[in-house]
């Protein structure tokens, strides 16, 4: 899919929600998961996302990143796929279900995109870009012209790149807090 593919459609269902588009910034803490959280301790994650603030199904476009630090270790094949920092940066479409109310409103989200995959000292033979999905639960918390929010996410990725075990997905979970303006 074509990036301005994605923008185009997020615009158009974004005028179709009747809503205008936010800006978000999110912070937190990304705990790894199964084979990725082997050698790997909790990192930074971060999200700048684009989407109304409107209750019902509306998209949103992300721009997510993780960091998680690996020991400093190197496996025992010579490889450090299992073992070194693990970045991962993605363009990612979700679809938003907020519940219809005022204050705190709850929200859940589910969508899917492409990640570009880093492992401190490796490189991967089958390419860095890798096909994945997510899901989460939030709040938003509004206030008079932002909305604070805290969001969990699970992140889901097409390949054992970086887990270092064949056939295991890449799996991480994002808990964020920040702004929607």
């Amino acid at each position: 899919m074509r990036i301005s593919f994605l923008v185009v459609l997020l615009v158009v269902w974004a005028a179709a929600a009747d809503a205008q588009p936010r800006v978000g910034v999110d912070v937190g803490v990304v705990v790894p998961t199964g084979a990725l959280g082997e050698h790997r301790s909790a990192g930074v994650a971060a999200t700048v996302s684009v989407g109304p603030r409107a209750s019902g199904l509306t998209p949103r476009l992300d721009v997510a990143l993780a960091h998680l630090p690996g020991d400093g270790t190197v496996s025992e094949n010579g490889t450090n796929s299992r073992r070194g920092d693990y970045t991962s940066a993605g363009l990612r479409l979700s679809a938003v279900y907020r519940a219809r109310g005022r204050g705190v409103v709850p929200y859940g989200l589910i969508g899917g995109g492409l990640y570009v995959l880093t492992i401190e000292r490796d490189r991967n033979p089958y390419g860095d870009v890798f096909g994945g999905l997510h899901t989460g639960l939030g709040i938003d918390v509004p206030l008079e012209r932002v909305a604070l929010t805290a969001e969990i996410g699970a992140v889901a990725m097409a390949t054992d790149y970086g887990a270092g075990a064949f056939n295991f997905p890449t799996l991480h979970v994002p808990l964020t807090v920040g702004v929607r303006f």
